[in-house]
């Protein structure tokens, strides 16, 4: 009869025992959410009150999303909490003898104790989704954009913490105690994510063609529930596909952790591992990460490039691990050692994994997909337009806005071009031009002994050679994509790098430009000359026009031009012109070819010399000259100054052939000189002040004077 009635009262009886937990995760949830987004409210209006309401909603966006670590965090304790909590009866003889001897079938047992830790989680989220609610109704900014935000993060939560109680709830049952317990909810937490994480820092290390930029990997997404979970967007419509999938996954875990639950043995409670077939799985999977990941270890953190250290940080961890896994499965130190041709096999199979990857025998680095396998191609080149700030249109609260974002990133995603034997000649190109190490270490301690040129004059890359840094980006008919990344000569790859940086197809996404055009807000355009100083400006409805003139002149403009031309001028913008905020046009250059530009500022009474004024305007009003170099051989550095009367020869030849040294470096990748002079010229400027200008000469052009006294000047050590 009390088992009749334990079992018509579980549901209640496992609430009323949880119900101080219940209280706990909604304190928590209450201050983590609405809380928190008033601290920020009150913080954002304190440090800018006259904010407006769209940034105001754009900076509350990451509080309330699962890129916010916290959330995650959140999310995460309160899920294993509840389902711990829950069934953690299992790990006691009298509460399995009790609970398992009353008149309830097993899976109803499963679902009756779920559904007491599930409906409360969801009343707990939900009255934090209406207090959040409430918060951006007091403060004027619940839009249909603010609540699909808010509710994105309340539909997600619920749905990862089932996935979170699922996982836990399976690795008590496979556990007979608290501490084999805890480590299998950990394990199942972040196995996956640790073996992607070693898997991305071995080919990070190995692998000299690797690109940061990556596809979206759906057995990340599936293996993973932390990488599910960081992969949504703001709005749910955004990931409609990610979700039913992350749906599926959460039933199939669902009743995957019941059918655990319900063939558990109930004598399972005094074994840390309830079934003896998981056993090896453990200790082999557990030797080879760990192994594994001591050998990165040493190379990232201590920085380690032999050998030697390597190997031995990989067997020591892989033993240790071995050894501890075995304590902890016999609850007996003295069997640490048990089942050694185990450890062996877990050794020689990790090792098997590294030197694939420590010898490339796949051919990572010497792959190109076959020209018929390629529907389209996209190229960043990172060295060329580097400094140009790209933003990305975010359809966010109150219409699209600009949102700052990485180049290589935007170029490749929007860019599609049917140039696919340009791309695989800089492909070849790039293979070609790898060094041929035997191993990834041989590579690296290649690359740290290679000294840099013994010139009495050296500056820049090692072997004085510019390198076309690029990323290429194969999207194959079978609909992956493939990216690559490269280090060549320029020499070698103008040609194919100029068939892509002349296209329309590039010029479209390389700039950005209609983007800001189009969302910009731009009020104030001003033209920078030397040291970023203003040389004019243009506002109102002439904005509009400049911006068109300017964008016909770099869709115009080639590769040839940047090569033989520096910028005569930078730009820059603003909201207004007391607003400085805003500076959509960072990075952007007027050449001497812009004459579409160049006549429109004339028009507006801006002139722009055709080869930097503003160093020639110097030489009315140098009070002196600084020429400084660094001298290789001799590890230090020499400078000579010259002064206005006494050496004014010298002075007008350096300023002829200078270059204002923030457009010297500009695009550089396109001169290959040997090295270069770094000048210094004290002058002053329009107002009357003293000011300096760093100014650049390569050291082919340099004044033989200048070369003359820099040999016999004293050498200054660092």
């Amino acid at each position: 009869m009390m088992s009749r009635i334990s079992s018509n009262n579980l549901f209640a009886h496992s609430m009323l025992r949880k119900m101080w937990l219940y209280i706990i995760s909604l304190v928590v949830l209450m201050i983590a959410g609405p809380g928190r987004l008033l601290m920020q409210i009150d913080n954002l209006l304190m440090w800018n009150p006259s904010i407006t309401r769209r940034e105001l909603m754009a900076n509350l966006i990451y509080y309330a999303q699962f890129t916010n670590q916290l959330n995650l965090v959140i999310v995460i304790a309160i899920a294993v909490a509840f389902a711990f909590f829950s069934f953690r009866y299992l790990y006691s003889r009298s509460k399995v003898d009790l609970y398992h001897s009353m008149a309830i079938k097993r899976k109803d047992m499963y679902r009756q104790i779920v559904l007491s830790a599930i409906i409360p989680l969801v009343i707990i989220r939900t009255i934090t989704f209406l207090a959040i609610l409430g918060v951006f109704a007091a403060k004027g900014i619940l839009v249909g954009y603010t609540f699909g935000m808010v509710f994105t993060t309340y539909i997600l939560g619920i749905i990862f913490s089932l996935i979170f109680f699922s996982l836990t709830v399976i690795a008590i049952t496979l556990t007979g105690n608290i501490l084999a317990g805890g480590l299998a909810t950990l394990a199942l937490l972040s196995m996956a994510e640790m073996i992607f994480n070693v898997y991305d820092s071995y080919k990070n290390f190995c692998f000299e063609t690797v690109s940061y930029i990556t596809e979206f990997s759906w057995i990340r997404f599936l293996l993973s529930p932390l990488t599910a979970m960081r992969s949504f967007g703001v709005m749910i419509e955004d990931s409609i596909p990610e979700l039913i999938v992350i749906l599926v996954i959460m039933v199939l875990l669902y009743f995957a952790a019941g059918a655990a639950f319900v063939v558990r043995p109930s004598e399972g409670y005094n074994k840390a591992v309830v079934y003896k077939g998981l056993n090896p799985v453990i200790r082999i999977l557990a030797t080879m990460i760990f192994a594994m990941t001591a050998g990165m270890y040493v190379v990232f953190v201590q920085n380690t490039l032999t050998q030697t250290w390597y190997w031995i940080s990989f067997i020591v961890a892989g033993i240790l691990v071995f050894c501890l896994t075995n304590s902890i499965i016999y609850s007996d130190f003295r069997k640490s050692l048990a089942r050694l041709p185990e450890l062996a096999i877990a050794l020689v199979a990790a090792a098997v994994i590294a030197v694939i990857f420590l010898y490339d025998l796949t051919g990572y680095d010497r792959y190109i997909p076959k020209e018929d396998s390629i529907e389209s191609v996209a190229v960043a080149f990172e060295s060329l337009d580097t400094e140009q700030s790209i933003y990305e249109v975010d359809k966010g609260p109150e219409g699209g806005s600009l949102e700052y974002t990485d180049s290589t990133q935007y170029i490749l995603k929007h860019m599609e071009s049917d140039k696919i034997k340009e791309a695989i000649n800089l492909a070849t190109i790039g293979v070609s031009e790898l060094k041929p190490y035997k191993s990834v270490f041989d590579r690296q301690q290649g690359n740290a002994a290679v000294p840099i040129a013994k010139t009495t004059y050296s500056y820049g890359h090692p072997d004085n050679v510019q390198k076309n840094c690029y990323v290429i980006k194969y999207k194959l008919k079978s609909g992956r994509s493939v990216y690559r990344s490269y280090n060549a000569s320029i020499s070698a790859t103008y040609n194919d790098t100029a068939a892509f940086y002349d296209s329309e197809e590039y010029k479209n996404v390389v700039n950005g430009l209609d983007n800001i055009i189009k969302y910009g807000n731009i009020g104030v355009i001003r033209i920078n000359g030397l040291n970023y100083s203003e040389i004019g400006k243009i506002t109102g409805t002439d904005v509009e026009a400049f911006l068109e003139n300017y964008r016909k002149d770099v869709f115009d403009r080639t590769l040839d031009d940047m090569k033989k031309e520096y910028p005569i001028a930078n730009l820059s913008s603003s909201g207004d012109e007391k607003n400085y905020e805003g500076f959509y046009l960072s990075g952007y250059y007027i050449y001497p070819c812009d004459t579409n530009t160049v006549d429109f500022l004339k028009s507006k009474g801006i002139e722009l010399e055709d080869s930097h004024p503003s160093v020639s305007d110097l030489a009315q009003t140098i009070n002196k000259i600084t020429v400084s170099v660094y001298d290789e051989a001799n590890d230090g550095s020499k400078q000579v100054e010259y002064l206005p009367g006494s050496d004014d020869d010298i002075i007008n030849k350096i300023i002829s052939c200078g270059i204002v040294d923030q457009y010297s470096y500009v695009n550089s990748v396109l001169r290959e000189y040997d090295s270069q002079v770094s000048i210094i010229c004290n002058y002053l400027n329009l107002e009357g002040y003293v000011n300096d200008a760093y100014l650049s000469i390569p050291i082919k052009d340099m004044p033989k004077q200048v070369y003359t006294d820099l040999e016999s000047a004293e050498i200054m050590q660092w």
